[in-house]
């Protein structure tokens, strides 16, 4: 009694994801229009801020921080910076406000 094991005490580590994934998901045709099925699978990526990232094309207020989680259109990633129109990166304020801008 009062022992704690080396596993409680542990403080945990959360390492923040770093790459990109599309939005699709296999069930998606059940409960999205086709149109929003395409823009999940083929347009859009959720990806995670790195110092390599570059922010044109983020036509935000806020500085999003390294880490942070975005999503932005698959071709305008590719694009030179100069050529990137605002708005193909979106940094989400909730989860909540992800489904108007994607």
């Amino acid at each position: 009694k009062g022992k704690r094991s080396a596993i409680s005490r542990k403080k945990k580590v959360v390492k923040n994801f770093q790459g990109c994934v599309r939005l699709t998901k296999p069930d998606d045709a059940h409960w999205l229009s086709d149109i929003h099925c395409y823009v999940r699978s083929e347009l859009v990526e959720v990806f995670s801020l790195t110092k390599d990232d570059s922010l044109n094309g983020y036509g935000g207020r806020k500085e999003p921080a390294i880490g942070q989680v975005g999503v932005r259109c698959v071709f305008c990633k590719n694009l030179e910076e100069a050529e990137r129109p605002i708005g193909c990166i979106y940094f989400p304020d909730s989860v909540a406000g992800i489904h108007t801008k994607v």
